[in-house]
């Protein structure tokens, strides 16, 4: 499933598993599947790399990685960085969400505002006031309207896109992801929603590809049951079923 997520052009595992039986016959299984095509992703999660980079001692952001998987079974996400939005990546995605990190390149910030005003939607999860590495927190503030705003996870507009501030608090974070599933599906500030799968079940995630065709993958135990498109679909334990294809 992470080969499909990726559209990986190809699938590497050590020869020695490739002999068990048990193996072989999950690959057969799902030899069909593996074939090279891209899915529909529409929304990024922004990894905090400069941030990360200056706290050293503090090891991976586990916010980050904590609410980074449970947003898994809200939507199929990319990851970009601080150098692949240098490198234009934005132009890719409808959404940006926002997990950790206060404390990002200048140059971040200016391209997130500008990709924002050309309508874009940041979700944004603010623990401290963002600001450059040089101290400067005047700049994300005036680029995404949090000078004028309250940061009441209530969308605002900025230019032609919208922002979704919303103060961290530990307690919060339910709070935030249902503010953000409402971002992406239910009250889109854009009026149009996001084209993934939203499975409600955080041991199921979806796969959505851009002619209707979609995915689910139950990574529990036990079978799981979702409702796709308002039809409910049960999942076996440990499988990859299909489930379109779906109107976009």
């Amino acid at each position: 499933f992470e080969a499909l997520c990726l559209g990986s052009s190809a699938f590497w595992d050590w020869p020695r598993n490739l002999e068990d039986p048990a193996v072989a016959a999950v690959l057969r299984q799902y030899r069909h599947l593996l074939v090279r095509d891209m899915p529909l992703v529409e929304s990024a999660l922004l990894f905090p790399q400069t941030d990360h980079y200056l706290h050293p001692t503090r090891g991976f952001p586990q916010r980050y990685a904590r609410l980074g998987a449970r947003t898994r079974s809200l939507i199929h996400s990319d990851v970009v960085d601080e150098r692949m939005i240098a490198d234009g990546a934005l132009e890719r995605y409808r959404f940006l969400i926002h997990l950790e990190g206060s404390v990002f390149e200048a140059e971040t910030l200016e391209r997130i505002g500008a990709w924002v005003r050309r309508g874009g939607v940041l979700a944004l999860l603010v623990e401290r006031d963002l600001e450059t590495v040089e101290g400067d927190a005047g700049l994300a503030a005036g680029l995404l309207g949090l000078d004028s705003v309250p940061l009441d996870g209530v969308p605002h507009g900025v230019g032609q896109g919208f922002v979704l501030a919303q103060r961290y608090e530990p307690e919060g974070e339910e709070e935030y992801l249902a503010r953000l599933r409402g971002l992406l599906y239910r009250d889109p500030p854009t009026g149009m929603p996001a084209r993934g799968l939203d499975t409600g079940n955080e041991r199921v995630f979806g796969l959505l590809y851009p002619d209707g065709r979609a995915y689910l993958y139950n990574m529990d135990g036990a079978e799981q049951r979702v409702t796709v498109a308002g039809r409910c679909v049960a999942v076996p334990p440990a499988a990859i079923v299909g489930c379109g294809p779906l109107p976009l």
